[in-house]
């Protein structure tokens, strides 16, 4: 509500949600924006807030590339586990094995008293 006298020119503000008439009465100011004092306390009262911005995602972290998974015959183990059993193969086989004797018996004397 703007009303004038005496020369003044005042403004109320009403409240259309509350129905009511606001006592707080602004005056126009003579020296630059006559109504900014009123136009700032209208803003802050009703006018929408600003947009909230989109917070930015993160960035992933960059990921070291992975090495191609290689065959297990390139693998360095692979050939050493391969060659460990081979040779223990050999050795059961030499430490086993008859020496000359045809029949393949053994011969057990017991010390007697």
């Amino acid at each position: 509500m703007v009303t004038k006298s005496d020369g003044v020119v005042e403004a109320r503000v009403f409240d259309a949600k509350e129905d009511r008439l606001e006592a707080t009465r602004h005056r126009a100011e003579t020296k630059g924006a006559p109504w900014q004092p009123l136009t700032a306390v209208l803003e802050t009262r009703y006018a929408p807030p600003p947009p909230v911005s989109k917070k930015e995602e993160p960035k992933p972290m960059p990921v070291a590339p992975t090495p191609e998974a290689k065959p297990f015959y390139k693998s360095p183990w692979f050939w050493g586990a391969l060659g460990a059993a081979a040779a223990a193969g050999v050795g059961a086989w030499l430490l086993t094995r008859n020496q000359g004797d045809s029949a393949g018996s053994a011969h057990v004397e017991w010390a007697t008293k």
